[in-house]
């Protein structure tokens, strides 16, 4: 803590006693300083993956994953809905047919009374 209190009063004397000695040029000798402090400082932190901050792309690959299934669904919907539009012809097919033999056959009894 010590060590870090005298580095922080060091850097700050350094540039104030830049500001003094060159002054017009204050602005170069602070760059340069901030330029070489910078590069001497690096710091790297890695974050390994968990729950938390693989959420992001687990909601895509379930996104992928739901689209993929209503697309499936929709096919299937599709199909059946052709089926069924087939059924229905099937039965007005027959129930005209019905119609048409029970009529007849009214026909035929009338005819057949008189």
């Amino acid at each position: 803590m010590r060590r870090s209190i005298l580095g922080f009063l060091l850097v700050v004397a350094i540039i104030t006693e830049g500001f003094l000695v060159v002054g017009d040029q204050k602005n170069v000798l602070f760059s340069k300083f901030l330029g070489q402090a910078g590069s001497a400082v690096s710091m790297s932190a890695v974050i390994l993956p968990n729950p938390f901050n693989t959420l992001a792309e687990q909601l895509q690959n379930k996104s992928k994953e739901l689209a993929q299934r209503e697309a499936v669904l929709i096919n299937e919907e599709n199909r059946f809905k052709k089926q069924d539009e087939r059924t229905m012809q099937y039965i007005y097919i027959g129930g005209v047919a019905l119609l048409i033999l029970f009529l007849t056959h009214l026909y035929f009894d009338y005819r057949q009374r008189q």
